[in-house]
C-alpha cells in the first residue's frame, strides 16, 4: 500500500484501525491511551487551527519541545497541511535556536512549556519570519496562545469547512 504523503500514510492508518490504540501517555504515573480515531480528530482540529494561522503547504512549523503526545500531534498536523515539522531540541540554547528558525524561515513555532517559550522571548525581535508561538502547558496568560486554544480554534473552522484537512 503506497501513500503519496506522510500525511495522507497518517490518515489511512487512523482510517484503517479507528478503535486500535494509536499511542499511549503517562499522567500523574499511569499510562492512558489514545485511539486512532481520537489522535485523528485532535490531529485534525490542530492542522484546521495551523491553517487558520495561515500555515499552508511548505511553510515552516517549528517544534521545540521534548518527547510527549502534542508533540507527535503538532507533528501530524503539519504534515496533513503539507507543511514542513521542524523539530528543535529543547536542549538548545537559545542562539542555536535563533540559528534554526531563521535559517528555516519558520512562521509558527510550538513550544512545551514556559521555560522553552522564554528561550523564544530572549530571542524574539531577532527572529525575522516567526508570527506566532503557542504553548502547550501554559497557565492563564491572555498574552500567549495556548495549544489547547489553537486546537479548539480549529475545531470550530472544521464546523465551517469540514473538508479543510
Amino acid at each position: 500500500m503506497g501513500y503519496p504523503s506522510l500525511g495522507a500514510m497518517f490518515r489511512g492508518v487512523c482510517d484503517a484501525y479507528p478503535q486500535k490504540v494509536g499511542m499511549m501517555y503517562k499522567k500523574e504515573g499511569t499510562y492512558h491511551p489514545i485511539t486512532f480515531k481520537e489522535i485523528k480528530e485532535q490531529v485534525y482540529a490542530l492542522a484546521a487551527g495551523l491553517h487558520k494561522l495561515g500555515v499552508k503547504k511548505g511553510d515552516r512549523v517549528l517544534i521545540l519541545s521534548e518527547n510527549r503526545y502534542e508533540w507527535a500531534f503538532t507533528d501530524y498536523a503539519s504534515l496533513c497541511l503539507g507543511a514542513i515539522s521542524v523539530p528543535i531540541y529543547p536542549t538548545l540554547l537559545p542562539a542555536h535556536i535563533e540559528f534554526i528558525i531563521n535559517n528555516c524561515e519558520g512562521k509558527v513555532l510550538v513550544a512545551s512549556t514556559m521555560h522553552q517559550y522564554q528561550k523564544i522571548e530572549e530571542i524574539r525581535d531577532k527572529l525575522k519570519f516567526l508570527e506566532t508561538v503557542a504553548v502547550m502547558d501554559v497557565e492563564d496568560n491572555e498574552k500567549l496562545m495556548k495549544w489547547s486554544d489553537l486546537v479548539e480554534q480549529g475545531r470550530e473552522v472544521l464546523k465551517e469547512q469540514p473538508d479543510l484537512v
